[in-house]
């Protein structure tokens, strides 16, 4: 499944970060973003029957700028076609940035334990 049309709605604030980003970052981003809808639309098939959506929080990072970001989404489908709506999306400090990491991988082992006994 490859989904190569979508929209991006940016929250004010995480337009704000998108913009201040190097021309190349964001280049590089928005074909990532593509790959992420595509693994979206996935999991949006498969979501609980009450969610009207799916999120994720990814953390990016860019050696050659020695920039750490951390980007949170939700996906859904409407009648004119998939969504992604960026709803915050900060540059970290590298501690901040592992310790998001360290947080979203365990809260992602917590809720994979959690789903697994249901």
């Amino acid at each position: 499944m490859t989904t190569t049309s979508f929209a991006i709605v940016w929250a004010d604030e995480a337009q704000q970060t998108f913009n201040y980003l190097p021309g190349d970052v964001q280049t590089n981003l928005l074909s990532q973003l593509l790959h992420l809808v595509t693994n979206y639309a996935r999991l949006y098939l498969r979501r609980p029957t009450n969610s009207v959506a799916v999120s994720t929080i990814s953390h990016l990072q860019v050696p050659a700028w020695g920039m750490w970001l951390r980007l949170k989404t939700e996906y859904h489908e409407s009648e004119l076609g998939p969504v992604l709506l960026a709803y915050e999306f900060d540059e970290l400090s590298r501690k901040e940035f592992e310790e998001s990491l360290s947080t979203t991988r365990e809260q992602r082992r917590r809720n994979k334990y959690l789903y697994s006994y249901r």
